[in-house]
Order: C-alpha cells, then structure tokens, then sequence
C-alpha cells in the first residue's frame, strides 16, 4: 500500500491553540519527545508502543490542521464577495487537505446539462482534456447517485471504454463528492467535487472522504446562498440595464452600444474557455462598463467636434463614476473590479489607474477590444463608421501597446469566422 503523501502547508500559531509553531506545538513536542525515546529505547515493546503514541500524535497534529482549515474556509465561504475566488480557493484547500495532485469543482448548469468547471492555478498539476473526460464521466455518477466514488476501477465505467488512449495512462487514485444541500425535505444536486492523483503516491483514505464531505456541504450550502441571492442581482441588473438604455437614449449614436460590447465579450469569452459562471460575470461587466457616463454632462457627450483637454479629462472620470455607482453592492462585486479597467491600456498609458499587461484582468482586456471595436464600426456623430478591413488592421496595429495582443488575435478570428453584432439603424427624425 502507497503512503500517502499528505501537504499540511505552515503551521502557525493560533489564539486557540490549535496548531502551534513548529517549536511550540503540543503535538510536535510529543513526536520529538517519542523519536528521543525510540532512538534510545533497548525494549522492542517500549519501542513499539513509543511509535504508536508518535503515529497518533501525528495524527491528531494533522487533524488539528485540518480542523482549522475547515473552520477559516466555512468562514470565507459565507462572507465572500467573490464566488469564482471562493469556489477555486475551496479547491486548493482540497487538493491541499489530502494530498490531491488536482482537481475540479464540477456546478451541473441544469438549462444547458452539461457541468461548469472550475479549475484552481494552485494544483500540482494541470487536467488534460482527457482527465477532464474521466472527471466528467464518474463526476456524472456520482451527481446522479448524489453518492460519493473513492478509488474506483475505471473499467466499471463502459463511458470510457471507448477511450483507447487511457489504457496508457498511470493508475490514479480518485475521489469525487456529490456537492449536495437538504432544502425543504429533499437534496438538491449543485455539483460535484473531484480530486485525484497518481496512485504510486497517494491512496485515499476513509479519513480523507469525511474531510471532504465536510467541505463539500459547506460548499454547496454556498453556492446555494449565491443562487438565491441571484434574484436581487438580476433585479439589480435590470435596474442598472434600464439606466443604461436611458444614458444611451439622449445619443441616438451609441444606441446599443453596451449591448453590442457585452455580446462581443461573451463571444470572446466563449473561444476563451471561460466556465459558464465567468461568462455572466463577463456579460454583466460589458453591459455596465459605460454606467459612468451618466454623471458626465450631456453637452460633452453629444458634441460633435473635438473635445478640449477639460472636457476630455471630464469624460476620462467615468470609469472612476462607475466604480463609485456599483460600490457597496457586494454581490457585483467582480463586476466592479472589471468594468474599471476598460480604458486601461496593455502598455499601462491607459486610465484611471495606469495598469499594464497582465496587471490587466483577462475579462477587463476583452472588454476593452470590444468597446473599441464597436465604436470604430459603428457610426458617431463625429464621424462615419470604419469598414470591417480598417477596424481589423486598426485593432492589429495597436495589439500590444493600446491591446492584449492575445486577446486581439482571438477577436479578430471570432470577426472573421462570426462578423458583425447587428447595429440598430439611426433614425434621421
């Protein structure tokens, strides 16, 4: 039988006592005060029964750890403001907690019937396409059963036995738990959480289940709390669409423009690879990104000639404005840390905080191709639309100083495979 390798992270010292320093743990100074004792033991059986108050103690010390971990996620898990952090932050403490190698959080997306994963960048290493097939296979039993598989032999799943390419593949040791919550007499289903690794190091153990069954239900009961949130967010939302639909009235010009960029940011997400719970995050930061204009005066936004230095930098307050609009309204809260960042710039000239490159979230350098790509082929007061070719070499030629040169390439093969968002016609009333 392997050992397992098991990753317990720092110790620290806690005000209750818990897990101490390495020179002051209680459990640490009975396991050196036990190695002093076998080393200098001449009986096998004092010997034997020293190895075996060692043996517990480690136990108990590696218990206590798991203890504490369990108690600051459950206290992460209700106060957070950032569900996709959260739920990737659950994983690591997963992987971490029984010595995975890695892992998903599988969230079953019941409209579409297919699962949303979730992948954390702390995992020894990264799944491949084909252990995501093998994590979705026995995540799907297990999600049917709403009944946890350790170490299962993969030859019982006949899913995968068309897979000839997993006959190669190094053994592994699995366990996956049904993410689950009892509401109103009976389970509902949320997801799975799956961990594996390879099974020369690691063998998953009884102790290990019950520590993830433990986080698994604190997990669920949190995405729960999400998803009955989600009302007031969507209401939220509608509210602040409605605002932007009315800031968008007052220029007949930009007439659907947030729409547009909200569009074309999914689409961009989608070739992304983003999980369905980035994706609405995505659409929602796309939508608002412009919400600020509301506090810019009207006469600057309609003007049809070029801006003097003041009005420009009144105009540049906006993201600042919007920032300040969605500020306190926990539940968009990444929302709000996205949509300020739409007139950043990849080389850090942009505005309002000057990030640069991969200071610059993946969602925020999407947005901000998508605001510019519209308003280059759209038509303005101020000038006539760009046709598709001079709005694609515009975008090339600043990829890598206005742009995410990564994200431009992805847009412009979405444009070319996909084309134009419809523009809504101008009327000449």
């Amino acid at each position: 039988m392997p050992r397992r390798l098991m990753d317990t992270g720092p110790t620290k010292t806690t005000p209750g006592g818990i897990v101490g320093d390495k020179d002051t743990s209680a459990f640490d100074r009975i396991v050196e005060a036990c190695d002093r004792l076998i080393e200098e033991a001449d009986d096998d059986m004092i010997r034997r029964e020293t190895e075996s108050i060692r043996e517990n103690a480690s136990n108990l010390n590696l218990l206590a750890y798991r203890t504490r971990m369990l108690a600051e996620r459950a206290h992460s898990l209700v106060g957070s403001d950032l569900p996709i952090v959260a739920l990737q932050n659950v994983l690591q403490d997963a992987i971490g907690l029984v010595g995975a190698e890695r892992g998903q959080i599988l969230i079953w997306v019941d409209d579409q019937g297919i699962f949303d994963r979730i992948e954390c960048s702390g995992a020894r290493s990264q799944m491949t396409s084909l252990d995501s097939k093998v994590a979705e296979t026995v995540a799907k039993r297990v999600f049917a059963n709403n009944y946890p598989i350790v170490n299962p032999d993969l030859n019982a799943f006949p899913e995968l036995d068309m897979i000839h390419e997993l006959k190669n593949t190094r053994p592994l040791s699995i366990m996956a738990i049904p993410l689950a919550v009892e509401a109103e007499g009976h389970f509902e289903r949320i997801g799975v959480i799956y961990l594996d690794a390879p099974a020369h190091k690691t063998t998953f153990t009884d102790t290990d289940v019950w520590v993830i069954k433990f986080l698994a239900s604190l997990t669920a009961l949190s995405i729960r709390n999400i998803r009955l949130s989600g009302a007031l967010r969507l209401s939220y939302l509608d509210t602040v669409h409605a605002l932007v639909r009315a800031l968008e009235a007052k220029d007949p010009y930009t007439r659907g423009h947030s729409e547009r960029v909200a569009e074309y940011a999914e689409r961009v997400g989608k070739r992304f690879g983003l999980g369905t719970l980035r994706l609405k995050v995505l659409y929602s930061a796309a939508l608002l990104h412009d919400i600020g204009k509301i506090g810019i005066r009207e006469n600057v936004l309609n003007k049809p000639s070029k801006l003097t230095t003041d009005e420009y930098d009144h105009v540049k307050k906006h993201p600042e404005i919007s920032e300040s609009i969605m500020y306190g309204l926990t539940f968009l809260k990444e929302e709000n840390e996205i949509l300020v960042q739409h007139h950043e710039r990849f080389d850090g000239k942009g505005y309002p905080k000057g990030l640069e490159a991969d200071e610059i979230s993946l969602e925020g350098a999407i947005i901000q191709v998508a605001d510019a790509w519209d308003a280059m082929t759209s038509r303005r007061i101020y000038r006539k639309e760009l046709d598709l070719e001079d709005a694609l070499n515009e975008l090339k030629d600043n990829a890598g100083t206005q742009f995410n040169p990564t994200v431009v390439d992805v847009f412009t093969q979405m444009i070319e495979a996909e084309g134009l968002v419809a523009v809504e016609e101008i009327s000449n009333e």
